[in-house]
């Protein structure tokens, strides 16, 4: 449900478009070990969409969603296979990039 309501205020549906609220939802979602959250919340961090830029938060979320095979399985799953592919290959770069720190 927090989920839910992160991408209701990220997306605007329904709702103005909130990207601070959306992190609060998806940080709390987040918390109770969402890996979808922790993968939104990670981009949003990335780029700076409603929380300060912080790259090395984003890697840290990024992380522990990838740590997740469940979780992770099912967020690519339902991603486009050529999508899918660039993702998978995107966490891996990251993982090898926190192993070699």
């Amino acid at each position: 449900a927090q989920r839910y309501a992160g991408d209701l205020c990220f997306h605007g549906k329904g709702v103005s478009v909130n990207r601070e609220e959306a992190a609060r939802w998806y940080e709390e979602a987040a918390q109770q070990g969402d890996t979808r959250a922790r993968f939104n919340l990670a981009l949003m961090s990335w780029r700076g969409l409603g929380v300060p830029r912080d790259r090395m938060q984003a890697l840290r979320l990024a992380r522990l969603a990838a740590l997740d095979p469940v979780g992770y399985r099912e967020l690519v799953g339902r991603l486009p296979r050529r999508l899918a592919i660039g993702v998978s290959l995107a966490v891996v770069a990251v993982l090898v990039a926190l192993l070699l720190r």
